[in-house]
């Protein structure tokens, strides 16, 4: 049987809530989101922030915590944010020069669904030659639209797009609270992450070092943050240095568990050089095209045949073995005592 889908794996860190600092002007939509965030207890504003949300990059270059960058409406001020961004040490830009039109989330690798999140104005994110970075999410025109990355040591995250309800419909989406939970409590800080799939890069955080995976073997991490062997279901330990930094969960992907019977095009398309048959009889004249050696079925056939007519032959002639016979004596006459 198989058996490797038989149970799933999660992990989910506890910790206390993050405070979280706010630089620039990040709109309305976002405000209202932490204020919600805020009542839940799911986060502290104010204070000495653990991650700050910085609007345009206002005061990037001065954070020494993870950065959540937010970008402008106006694409006006996209120079200034990629100063910013480059006085940081970050090695992305953003540009204002992708193609129009409305898309969706079509790759997600965050824990929050997008799937009914349609964006209408998206910016490029675009790597600097030999730039550390990953890709969290892509639009379907393959634009990355969330980008992990790291500069002097703290994590950045880039988001391409404006948190307005003129560049998508995140703001008004039910996603749009848990995806901002995600930036500031999750994302970078070993939070909750959607469980991976075997056979798919893991996205690491920036300060990671190793990965074990659940079979013992250590991978070392390089300068894309991503572990791209992922060939066992389970836990993976990722450590800086000596010290364990999160858990991740890899499980089977959930479309290997839905068994759904194919109609004839889906099992050729799945299988190259299938060939189907209906009538079950047709199945060995498909199955059995090439063998070895030749056909005894037919010889043999002919001997048992030759057998059978030589033995009725024999019985019909009456030859057969001689049989022999005893004399039959007659029997004595009884003897009397005198």
């Amino acid at each position: 049987a198989l058996r490797d889908d038989d149970r799933r794996w999660f992990a989910v860190p506890v910790r206390a809530p993050p405070r979280v600092g706010r630089s620039g002007d990040s709109g309305p939509f976002v405000e209202s989101a932490l204020e919600v965030l805020e009542e839940g207890g799911r986060i502290v504003l104010g204070g000495s922030p653990d991650v700050l949300l910085t609007a345009a990059g206002a005061g990037l270059p001065d954070s020494e915590v993870r950065t959540v960058v937010l970008p402008p409406a106006d694409p006006s001020l996209l120079p200034a944010l990629n100063r910013r961004l480059a006085d940081a040490g970050v090695e992305w830009r953003v540009r204002d020069d992708v193609g129009a039109g409305e898309v969706t989330v079509a790759e997600n690798r965050v824990p929050v669904d997008l799937e009914g999140v349609r964006i209408r104005r998206r910016y490029r994110l675009e790597a600097s030659p030999g730039a550390a970075g990953s890709v969290l999410a892509r639009v379907s025109d393959g634009t990355p639209w969330l980008v992990a990355t790291e500069a002097a040591g703290r994590p950045v995250l880039l988001i391409g797009s404006p948190m307005d309800d003129v560049a998508s419909t995140l703001p008004v989406d039910a996603a749009m609270v848990p995806l901002l939970e995600w930036f500031v409590t999750g994302w970078g800080a070993g939070g909750i992450r959607a469980p991976g799939e075997v056979g798919r890069s893991l996205p690491l955080p920036s300060t990671a070092t190793m990965v074990e995976d659940p079979v013992g073997v250590r991978w070392p991490v390089d300068g894309s943050l991503e572990l791209r062997s992922t060939r066992h279901a389970g836990i993976y330990r990722v450590f800086a240095g000596d010290s364990l930094l999160e858990l991740q969960a890899v499980n089977p992907p959930v479309r290997e568990s839905m068994t759904e019977v194919l109609d004839e095009a889906g099992v050729e398309r799945s299988i190259a050089g299938a060939r189907v048959v209906e009538d079950p009889r047709d199945w060995g004249r498909v199955a059995f095209t090439r063998r070895q050696g030749w056909e005894s079925w037919r010889a043999l056939l002919g001997v048992a045949l030759v057998l059978l007519l030589l033995e009725t032959w024999l019985a019909a002639s009456g030859v057969g073995p001689a049989t022999r016979t005893a004399p039959i004596s007659s029997p004595s006459p009884p003897r009397t005592a005198s």
